[in-house]
């Protein structure tokens, strides 16, 4: 420990001896020393940074805006495959019937099923009837009630 004194000793004298006002960069030496050099240049790359961020901000910017301005581009429109519906004879619909004629039955028949009767018996028979099934069932019931024999047009 006696030899670090000495050389403290050595180099604080050396220093007073050689000293002289003005001729040590003071200002450089404590920027050196206490880092403050390298603050400035830290604030230098952050400048770039931030510069270089708002080039980049500004790019993008004009990116978003020139391709929210353009027109968007139609794809083509496929078509879906048409998926055919059951037939209407073969559906189960409902039919109300209020003391209808035979030719208000073949009327609604029509509408509802989108079939034709044929075969309708002349006189005038009337017939009310709430009914749920297919045109095929409908005929078979119609015909089972009033015994006729009507029958689907094919």
């Amino acid at each position: 420990m006696q030899t670090d004194n000495n050389s403290f000793s050595d180099s604080v004298s050396f220093v007073a001896r050689h000293w002289r006002r003005g001729a040590f960069p003071q200002r450089e030496v404590l920027a050196d020393i206490t880092g403050r050099r390298f603050l400035f240049m830290s604030r230098r790359v952050a400048a770039a940074v931030i510069a270089v961020a708002a080039a980049g901000c500004a790019v993008a910017a004009f990116l978003w805006y020139s391709h929210a301005s353009r027109p968007p581009e139609h794809a083509p429109v496929v078509p879906r495959e048409h998926v055919a519906a059951p037939p209407p004879r073969h559906a189960v619909r409902r039919i109300e019937l209020l003391d209808a004629s035979m030719r208000q039955i073949a009327g609604e028949v029509r509408e509802v099923y989108g079939v034709e009767l044929v075969n309708l018996p002349s006189d005038d028979a009337r017939l009310t009837l709430s009914y749920e099934g297919t045109a095929d069932d409908f005929v078979a019931t119609v015909n089972d009630l009033l015994g006729s024999d009507i029958r689907i047009a094919e």
